[in-house]
């Protein structure tokens, strides 16, 4: 489980959330197709939970 703190759009925007997510990959590839950027622009910072 992670629990992600901060979303990175590189070169766009930096959002201070509060998610809870078990796949990040796939979470990375829903920001990277809602802010239409590729997905190495997504950067996290996150925790890790059991």
């Amino acid at each position: 489980m992670f629990i992600i703190k901060e979303i990175r759009v590189i070169g766009v925007t930096r959002l201070k959330v509060e998610v809870e997510t078990d796949n990040i990959e796939e979470f990375r590839r829903e920001c990277a197709r809602t802010y239409k950027v590729k997905l190495r622009q997504i950067k996290f910072i996150y925790e890790e939970r059991e």
